[in-house]
This record gives C-alpha cells, sequence and structure tokens, in this order.
C-alpha cells in the first residue's frame, strides 16, 4: 500500500503518519529524506532484499515536493511494502489519483489559524484577538506559532527563499514569501529571538506538565509580554 500525506498542516500530517505506523509494531521503520538521501537510497531501501528483517515500512519525506519520485517510479514500488510519501507541504496530486491502489489526504490548516499567525505583529491586542477566535479547538497552535516565527527570523536574517525552504523543508510560493516579509518588518530580530526561544519552552513546559495553564493562556502571556512593546 502506498500513502501519500501532504498538505500545509504539518502537525496533523505528521500525527497521521504516526498513528498509522503503529499499525504496524513488528515492521523495520525505513526513514529517508529527500534532503539527506538520494534516488539511489531510495532504490536501495523499496527493491533490495533485506537478509535480516522481511518486514519494513518505507517513510519519504519530501520526496514528491524534491521530484526525486515520478509517478512512474512509484508504480513499480512493490505492492507488499507499505510506503509513506510525507509531503510537509502540499502538492498536485492530479496525476497520483489516476491509480486507484495510492491513499491520498491532504491536511489543511483551518482559515482562523492562518488569520491569527498573520497578525502577529507589534500590536498584542489584535493578536490575541484572532486567538480568542480559534478558541481550543485548534491543534499544534505552539508548533504551527513556532513555525512562523523561524520563517520570521529566516526573512530578517536575510536568507532567500529557497535556502528557507531547505531549512523548513517547506515549499514556499512566491505570494507567500512576500506576505511573510511584510509582516517581519513589524518586529524586530530581537523580539523574534525572544518569542522563538519563549515558545520553546513553553512546548517544553506543556509536554512535560510542569504547568496547570491552557496552551493558549500560555501563549497569550507570551504575546503580551514580547509583543506589547514589540519596535520595527
Amino acid at each position: 500500500m502506498i500513502y501519500i500525506l501532504h498538505g500545509d498542516d504539518v502537525f496533523a500530517s505528521y500525527n497521521k503518519l504516526q498513528n498509522i505506523l503503529k499499525s504496524y509494531p513488528e515492521f523495520e521503520k525505513v526513514r529517508l529524506s529527500a534532503d539527506k538521501n538520494s534516488q539511489e537510497d531510495y532504490y536501495l531501501s523499496v527493491f533490495a532484499k533485506d537478509l535480516l528483517s522481511e518486514k519494513k515500512v518505507i517513510i519519504l519525506e519530501n520526496f514528491l515536493t524534491a521530484k526525486k519520485i515520478s509517478f512512474g517510479q512509484m508504480e513499480k514500488i512493490p505492492k507488499d511494502i507499505p510506503v509513506f510519501f510525507w509531503e510537509k507541504s502540499a502538492i498536485n496530486t492530479g496525476t497520483f489519483k489516476k491509480n486507484p491502489s495510492l491513499a491520498i489526504e491532504e491536511f489543511k490548516p483551518a482559515p482562523t489559524l492562518f488569520y491569527f499567525l498573520d497578525s502577529i505583529s507589534n500590536n498584542s491586542k489584535r493578536s490575541i484577538d484572532f486567538l480568542n477566535k480559534l478558541g481550543s479547538s485548534s491543534q499544534g497552535l505552539i508548533w504551527h506559532l513556532t513555525a512562523r516565527i523561524l520563517l520570521l527570523m529566516l526573512v530578517k536574517l536575510n536568507v532567500k527563499k529557497d535556502m528557507a525552504s531547505r531549512v523548513t523543508g517547506r515549499q514556499i510560493a512566491d505570494w507567500q514569501w512576500q506576505r511573510l516579509s511584510a509582516q517581519a518588518k513589524m518586529l524586530s530580530v530581537t523580539t523574534l529571538f525572544k518569542l522563538y526561544d519563549a515558545l520553546l519552552k513553553l512546548d517544553f513546559m506543556i509536554k512535560s506538565g510542569t504547568s496547570n495553564l491552557d496552551e493558549n493562556t500560555l501563549i497569550s502571556l507570551l504575546l503580551l509580554k514580547y509583543l506589547k512593546s514589540s519596535q520595527k
């Protein structure tokens, strides 16, 4: 079986991937990344017989985005090997839909989440208003906010779009980069670094259970602290 999990909600697609992998407890997990592995690594992993492990699951990260695998090559994958293509951005799956044996799922963040992420500026009240509209329905909020702050940091550091895509493992369209550039002008590099560091600490606090406050409350406090006096 071949799965294609793609879309801009990387947090959701990652969780879906992990949940599916739980269905293969006795299988060896072979993970390849387009940034670190070649087509040769792909062929060896998929087609070479493993003398020590007959059962294996192959996870290919961003191989379709990087155009390292074509539709024709995908059709040659042995049907008895579960292969997961995990793409960290939305891709055109029109060609792949011709193959009924492919399981394709796209993960899109809710529009209200984008409104909140786009509102991050030197106006904490506006950002918190959008945060409150999210309620508690948005999953992985800290993850999404951390990813946005990282992109804004890269813009402020004059990193080129193509390099930013490589750093984050996600494709960035020209219009997205233009919007990020405009948003970054409203925040200082110092503020962005402080936000990023604070978000990493919040993530640890939540995962370790060292805070009794919920995710949205913690983020509200963080925004009040760092955005209130933010300057360009």
